[in-house]
């Protein structure tokens, strides 16, 4: 596995281990994904690339109108569609727990530095170091 990948890719401890916190509502705020997540996107594509090869071996002569085939690719594609629809809910669920809008987070990239409180008397939430777009510079 290339090392950036390992970076975001937990072992089942860390999967089991997050999952058994957040459900004590003991969790902590990451500023990456957590470890449920980091699966979810390896679930998500994994599916979306079973659905693509299962309809494209339907087009071939040696498999072409075959209903295990068929039925497969179905099963499939409802399955990655209650994937998303997992994932919608727990991105949801993960926004009100931690009272930040992960949504707005997937699309511009940027999310409050850890250890900010959610209420920090209305003002702007200061990015992470990782996550300013332009080199990081001591200020003496």
């Amino acid at each position: 596995m290339c090392p950036r990948t390992a970076d975001w890719v937990p072992g089942p401890h860390r999967v089991r281990d997050y999952l058994r916190a957040r459900l004590a509502g003991r969790s902590q705020r990451q500023l990456g994904h957590n470890p449920a997540a980091a699966m979810m996107i390896l679930a998500l594509l994994a599916g979306v690339l079973l659905v693509g090869v299962t309809g494209w071996l339907q087009t071939t002569d040696a498999f072409f109108g075959t209903p295990w085939l068929e039925e497969l690719h179905e099963l499939l594609a409802y399955g990655v569609l209650g994937l998303v629809v997992v994932h919608v809910l727990a991105a949801v669920g993960e926004s009100v727990h931690y009272r930040e809008n992960l949504v707005a987070a997937m699309i511009h990239g940027r999310k409050r530095a850890l250890g900010q409180d959610a209420a920090a008397g209305g003002k702007a939430p200061r990015l992470a170091a990782s996550q300013v777009s332009r080199p990081v510079t001591r200020q003496e």
